[in-house]
């Protein structure tokens, strides 16, 4: 199994299909260079470099950086563009962590919502004591108001 990793030797970017020509970072059309060393030796270089204590604990960042070091040695390699498409990949990055944790933010405060258990809606509302008082006194103790917490605003239901 091949675990070595394929980048721009412009720009020295990692890519994740070899075949694709065109490079996402720099937007160059060039054939992707293989790496010298197989994938976990990047990590292992970024855990020694930037002092981590655990291998998982290296950022794809830290990663990244130690492959465009072996892209430098490339002739085609160019700092300028090489500095604006690690930019550009931070960036990018940068957004897909906030998008990804403000929807698993979203997620979890759905999940303690309470629920109509008739519909499933979260727009319910607490019954209120006079409500209830009101209830009980117009139809009695039987009242389905009286003896309510909820109603759901969706469909009507009480419990």
């Amino acid at each position: 199994m091949n675990n070595k990793i394929w980048y721009c030797p412009i720009c020295g970017m990692s890519k994740q299909l070899y075949s694709n020509t065109i490079c996402d970072w720099c937007g160059n059309s060039i054939k992707m260079v293989e790496s010298i060393h197989p994938y976990i030796y990047y990590s292992e270089q970024a855990q020694k470099i930037y002092s981590k204590d655990f291998l998982f604990n290296v950022t794809e960042e830290e990663k990244q950086s130690i492959l465009i070091e072996e892209a430098r040695n490339n002739p085609l390699f160019n700092e300028a563009t090489s500095k604006q498409a690690f930019h550009k990949w931070q960036k990018q990055s940068s957004q897909a962590n906030t998008t990804y944790f403000q929807q698993l933010n979203k997620n979890t405060e759905n999940v303690n919502k309470p629920k109509c258990p008739t519909c499933g809606s979260t727009d319910i509302n607490k019954i209120s004591t006079a409500s209830k008082i009101i209830g009980a006194a117009t139809f009695g103790l039987l009242s389905k108001t009286a003896k309510s917490q909820f109603k759901c605003s969706n469909c009507g239901y009480k419990w």
